[in-house]
This record gives C-alpha cells, structure tokens and sequence, in this order.
C-alpha cells in the first residue's frame, strides 16, 4: 500500500517492505514589509504567500528488501541533483509546489 512519495521515492507498506515516515508538518506563512505613516503607526503590507516548508523524517531499518547505506546515498544524490520534486501523502500531492530536499 502507498503512502505517499518523494521523486522517485514511494513510501510503502507490504509484506516485503516497511518503507515510511512520521513527523509529518508543513508550515506556510505570509511575507509582510512594515510601513512607515506619518503621524501614525506603521501599516503592514503583505508581499504574499512565503515558502511552503514540509518536513517529515524517515527511518530506515535494514532489512532484506532495504539497505540503509544505499537509501541514504540515494537521497543525497536526490538533494545533490538540485532538482525539485512533488510530495505526495496518499495519491494526493501536498501542494502545487515543487520541494528541494
């Protein structure tokens, strides 16, 4: 059963394979510019919507199906690759946006 992905990553659990994360969040947040009035106090402008920051830790266990030391090459060479990729939880992406690792 899917639970999501990362890129070319599927986290999974079935018979032959734990493959999951926990601590999931996503924080969003406006970016804002303070204004100085005369005569009053500041106004705030909003410039719009700052970075969406999802977070989620994985663990990996070895196992017959998953070796740490390879998982954990593969996503350095996913963050070094300097490519974006959607995050999906279920079948469904976390956002419109594209993350770097």
């Amino acid at each position: 059963m899917s639970l999501g992905g990362f890129g070319d990553k599927t986290f999974e659990v079935s018979m032959n394979k734990i493959y999951t994360f926990k601590d999931y969040s996503n924080e969003v947040s406006l970016e804002t510019e303070d204004q100085d009035v005369d005569g009053s106090k500041p106004s705030t402008y909003i410039k719009g919507m700052g970075l969406e920051a999802p977070s989620i830790t994985i663990e990996l266990r070895q196992s017959k199906n998953i070796d740490v030391e390879t998982e954990y090459n593969n996503w350095k060479s996913i963050c070094r690759n300097k490519k974006p990729h959607m995050l999906f939880l279920g079948n469904e992406p976390v956002s419109t946006n594209k993350f770097y690792l």
